[in-house]
């Protein structure tokens, strides 16, 4: 059973980061204050206290979730035998769990978000997909067909996760992925066709 104490505390912390995406559209982190925060969520600054520091502790908590999950649902995708099933699998887990963050998202990842956030998941990103191409080609492609093929991904990826954050509507989470999907294997077997 739940326990109402930890329902409620869930609550709070949902509305501070509702508030705190809300604040963000129009400001940098380091303009916001707690003061505004428990303002724009109708609660008191105390409760604000109770879970977190200040802005900056509420703000890496959640980018720490993120990263944490991020780092974990690559690993997990490191770990199976990638197949257009499994990668399809991944990309359509992946753009429904941005979509149903899509203004956190796209908060933490505009000009008002945390730079060092930024470049934090950027590496992430960057040594945990290059792993996984290293598992799926397997001694198939030398290093630094490795690393443009992983770089490829990266960025089609990064690019389309942009776009569609720009613009929710183009398509949903099952379409962005089978999209991306398919620029990512049409990409990997032309690269070899061609050579």
């Amino acid at each position: 059973m739940v326990n109402p104490r930890d329902r409620r505390v869930r609550k709070t912390e949902e509305q501070l980061v509702k508030g705190l995406t809300k604040l963000m559209k129009t400001k940098s982190i380091k303009n916001i204050t707690v003061r505004e925060l428990a303002d724009e969520v109708d609660i008191n600054r105390s409760t604000f206290y109770l879970h977190y520091k200040d802005i900056f502790d509420m703000v890496e908590k959640i980018e720490n979730e993120l990263a944490a999950n991020l780092i974990s649902t690559l690993d997990e995708l490191n770990n199976n035998h990638i197949t257009q099933n499994i990668l399809l699998d991944f990309l359509t887990d992946t753009f429904e769990t941005i979509y149903l963050n899509s203004e956190l998202c796209a908060v933490l990842l505009s000009s008002n978000g945390d730079i060092s956030f930024q470049k934090k998941l950027r590496d992430i990103i960057d040594t945990k997909t290059l792993e996984i191409v290293n598992t799926y080609l397997a001694g198939k492609a030398t290093k630094d067909e490795t690393v443009l093929i992983t770089s490829f991904i990266i960025n089609g990826i990064l690019g389309i996760i942009s776009t569609w954050l720009q613009n929710i509507n183009i398509g949903t989470p099952e379409k962005m992925a089978a999209t991306a999907c398919s620029l990512i294997e049409n990409g990997i077997n032309g690269f070899y066709t061609k050579n």
